[in-house]
């Protein structure tokens, strides 16, 4: 195969900062949760469960820490802890969880139990199978993981996020710029001068135009050597790596579905026959692993446009989900599912609010105060 595949990533994994810890509250965010902790305490929590009870919940995650991916990326991973205090909170406080063919259809029907929720898991991360099946077979909890195929035949970890997560991991990224540029400057051709972010993305972009993965994990191998970076633990216990074929058979042996998510993790809006190729390899290969016959999609990192609307149709795609937030109602499209993405920077009164509906209020109020966000939003139906 020639190319690189698009990055496993999410929306807050698009091109910013390459690397991040938990951050700091800002006065912002301050503020914010005060203001919900206010909200739930004055009892508009409860309101808003009762307006929002008939709507449909989606819960989408991503990775989940094996080791020290919640302080690497917060927005993409979560770890076990909180996922599990995430799961009690829902077994606890009267929702439905049902798979999410299931759940869809009875929305359509008009018979969907009230406060009923689907949980998510996009990409396929090894840690899904090592991390968050235990914790969905303790609580008998269904869900829904989306796998995307392309490194799931290579068992190597992800190359946009090793090389990310390398530099992260090296600390002061200008500090570090000159042992680079000598151990990757010939190739790669960094400009001295650069910054770290850019000098990041060249590495990023050079390595995704070789030829072969085997070329990348050099590189990886490369730049970890001249930033003394031990990545052993990455190809060890599987971080940053997607689920072998092995893993999702073993996965299917609990209450996951496996679903869509193309192979390369990308889905082109301007390439029909590209896009087509795209989930018929990724729907082959996870038949071939996992003996499914997946009708369900995910958009990698939310990207789409409703013109691929009836290309989804034309495959035989039952739904798709988007990484736009709130809930779901009958008439939402099934192309368009909306969905709240979880992870380690979601405060768990933030998390409180979102399942109780307060989110969605507050959603509504910043569409009316904003013409640009409601006209996104009608643009997908909600």
């Amino acid at each position: 195969m020639s190319g690189s595949p698009e990055p496993v990533t999410a929306q807050s994994m698009s091109r910013g900062a390459p690397g991040g810890q938990l951050r700091r509250r800002t006065p912002t965010k301050t503020l914010k949760l005060a203001v919900l902790r206010i909200c739930e305490l004055l009892g508009l929590f409860r309101i808003s469960v009762w307006i929002f009870r008939k709507r449909l919940h989606i819960l989408c995650y991503h990775g989940f820490e094996l080791h020290d991916e919640c302080a690497f990326r917060p927005q993409l991973f979560i770890s076990g802890a909180t996922f599990e205090r995430r799961l009690r909170y829902i077994a606890e406080n009267g929702f439905t969880v049902l798979p999410l063919g299931d759940a869809l259809t009875r929305l359509r029907s008009g018979s969907l139990p009230q406060r009923t929720l689907v949980i998510t898991i996009d990409d396929g991360f090894k840690s899904t199978l090592v991390v968050a099946d235990p914790l969905l077979k303790k609580l008998a909890m269904p869900a829904t993981v989306y796998v995307t195929t392309y490194y799931m035949d290579k068992q190597v970890p992800v190359f946009r996020l090793a090389v990310q997560y390398v530099f992260w991991r090296a600390g002061d990224g200008a500090a570090n710029l000159p042992m680079v540029t000598r151990a990757v400057g010939d190739i790669v051709r960094l400009d001295p001068s650069a910054d770290s972010p850019s000098a990041i993305w060249k590495v990023i972009e050079y390595g995704e135009a070789l030829k072969s993965e085997e070329e990348r994990q050099q590189l990886v191998a490369r730049l970890s050597r001249a930033l003394d970076v031990d990545i052993d633990r990455l190809y060890v216990e599987g971080a940053l790596s997607i689920m072998s074929a092995n893993d999702l058979r073993q996965l299917r042996e609990s209450n996951i579905d496996v679903e869509l998510h193309t192979h390369r993790h990308r889905f082109p809006v301007a390439n029909r026959a590209a896009a087509f190729r795209e989930i018929e390899e990724n729907r082959d290969r996870l038949k071939t692993a996992a003996g499914v016959s997946a009708t369900h999609f995910c958009y990698p990192s939310g990207i789409f446009d409703v013109a691929q609307w009836p290309w989804l149709d034309t495959l035989g795609v039952a739904s798709a989900t988007t990484c736009l937030p709130g809930l779901n109602r009958v008439d939402t499209p099934l192309y368009g599912l909306r969905r709240f993405l979880d992870s380690e920077s979601i405060e768990f009164i933030e998390f409180r609010s979102e399942l109780a509906g307060f989110n969605e209020i507050l959603r509504w109020l910043k569409q009316f105060l904003r013409p640009d966000a409601r006209q996104m939003a009608n643009t997908i139906g909600s």
